[in-house]
């Protein structure tokens, strides 16, 4: 179907799918909206991310712009917390030799985001390159998850879309069982044209990429946190949690933050309004 005014070619479920997202930020239910793209680097997640975004401004009058995209998450988190009802990308730089550190870091600076800004009625669309190393709260917030692939390494821009039971049925098969399910459970298939950059500039954008990779490739230090930093990192965050009413066991806050189980319930007990 051609839509959006740059008369764009989207195929009708996408479409579907898109319009859902943008009632769920409607004044009725006044939620916000994570989309989870995954796939190796190259496989089409920027281009079609893009153009989800793209779609959505399209319905909604949000603005959407190179201004919209990121690869540094502070920077992201910034523009998430000062405002409302915006559309933003998270494009992952696609780097096979990032550090443990970098990647571990990054994630729990997504679900900063994630906590923060849970009323803020964002649509946000988090590039990613694998599904298995996500972050468990990441995969409970996401709302539909979208897999680029190609079947034979040279025809790009496959897609296959996963509904919130099938990403779900994903996790739990990786954690049980170590199976990669991918074609189990999703719920379409199909092609998307290329189309990024005749919505975006082309050299501002590339631009911004190779300034977020040279940072990450040594010219911007990753600085590593106290402990004590660490925990008030921790406590501030489960505060959060508690106040919102969030579920997640301390098992998963154990994993999340690197933390032994009997420290997160320490952390829980004396950020309870009953402790002294």
């Amino acid at each position: 179907m051609i839509v959006t005014d740059l008369k764009i070619s989207i195929p009708r479920y996408l479409i579907k799918k898109m319009n859902l997202m943008v009632s769920r930020m409607g004044d009725k239910v006044k939620g916000d909206c994570l989309i989870l793209l995954e796939g190796s680097p190259g496989s089409g997640k920027s281009n079609l991310s893009i153009i989800l975004a793209k779609y959505i401004s399209h319905k909604t009058g949000r603005p959407f712009s190179n201004s919209n995209i990121f690869f540094d998450v502070d920077k992201m988190i910034e523009f998430a917390q000062n405002t409302e009802k915006q559309i933003f990308v998270w494009d992952e730089p696609a780097l096979s030799g990032l550090s443990n550190e970098w990647y571990s870091k990054s994630q729990r600076d997504l679900v900063k985001l994630l906590m923060l800004c849970r009323k803020k009625r964002h649509a946000m669309i988090f590039n990613l390159t694998n599904f298995y190393k996500f972050n468990p709260y990441i995969i409970e917030r996401a709302v539909a998850m979208i897999r680029m692939y190609s079947k034979d390494g040279i025809k790009l821009g496959r897609w296959a879309y996963y509904k919130i039971n099938g990403i779900e049925k994903l996790a739990f098969d990786w954690k049980s069982k170590r199976k990669k399910s991918y074609k189990k459970y999703y719920s379409r298939n199909g092609t998307i044209g290329f189309h990024m950059f005749k919505i975006i500039d082309e050299k501002a954008y590339e631009k911004e990429k190779e300034l977020a990779i040279r940072s990450i490739g040594g010219d911007k230090k990753v600085v590593t946190e106290s402990k004590t930093d660490g925990t008030l990192w921790i406590k501030m965050f489960m505060k959060n949690w508690i106040d919102n009413g969030l579920k997640i066991s301390q098992n998963d806050l154990a994993t999340l933050f690197g933390r032994e189980r009997k420290a997160i319930s320490r952390y829980k007990t004396q950020l309870s309004p009953n402790s002294s």
